[in-house]
């Protein structure tokens, strides 16, 4: 089935579209690097330091409060208040942990059969994330009616020719002949539409000459016979007038 939508429609859609599409993939591309840059730069950190701390528990230097703002190491044999989200954790690192309305990025490893857990309050980090996620929205929704500004204005310029052509045809008097409008729109796709139009016009013409020729010839072959036929008649109509009279007497 034919979409009967209109050319400015089709293009419209199509700008918005790619704009849109576009704009989405680049914010969708950009949260997810930073995601996992994120993570990986986190994730090493908090590994490295897990792995000094667990260094510091076999040497003996190992003091609690030697940890900065944010950070927390727990022991599992040794905390028993250890929360659950930290708990249920597999070894290895594990970014936005959340618990009790902060995120985490969560190092769990093992010292002397016991696993440890460091952890790291990334929630301001967090904060801004979705702070950046918000302006990215905002910024998508922006994108979206500049796409949609631009497209109309777009499409009044590609579709400019186009009214161009269809006022030039209409302008256009049913007797003009030898009229020729390709040269004007060479080099533009407007060019190939007007170049079809001026070769129909020309078989167009060409049809009109020949039916023109056609019916003078015809006239001109059929005017002798009815000249004869004329003439004929009016010379027989006295010879016949005349025999009708002889024959009404002799009656």
């Amino acid at each position: 089935m034919k979409s009967k939508a209109s050319l400015k429609f089709r293009i419209l859609t199509a700008l918005v579209l790619i704009v849109s599409v576009t704009s989405f993939l680049f914010a969708g591309g950009v949260l997810l690097i930073k995601s996992q840059l994120e993570a990986r730069v986190f994730g090493d950190m908090v590994a490295e330091q897990l792995r000094v701390l667990t260094a510091q528990l076999d040497d003996g230097t190992y003091h609690e409060n030697a940890l900065l703002t944010g950070w927390e190491f727990l022991i599992g044999g040794k905390n028993t208040n250890i929360a659950p989200e930290f708990a249920e954790l597999e070894p290895g690192s594990h970014h936005t942990v959340s618990m009790g309305g902060s995120v985490y990025q969560v190092e769990v490893g093992e010292w002397n059969g016991s696993p440890v857990y460091l952890t790291y309050d990334i929630t301001e980090w967090e904060a801004q994330e979705h702070a950046v996620l918000r302006m990215l929205l905002y910024g998508l929704f922006l994108v979206l009616i500049v796409a949609i500004a631009m497209g109309l204005s777009a499409t009044r310029a590609i579709l400019a020719p186009v009214q161009n052509l269809s006022r030039r045809l209409t302008d256009i008097e049913p007797g003009q002949t030898g009229l020729r409008i390709a040269d004007d729109y060479v080099g533009t796709e407007i060019g190939q539409i007007a170049s079809s139009f001026d070769k129909y016009q020309e078989r167009l013409e060409k049809f009109v000459e020949r039916e023109r020729s056609f019916t003078a010839a015809a006239s001109h072959e059929l005017r002798t016979p009815l000249t004869v036929m004329m003439g004929a008649w009016m010379y027989s109509r006295p010879i016949l007038i005349a025999r009708r009279r002889s024959e009404r007497w002799n009656v």
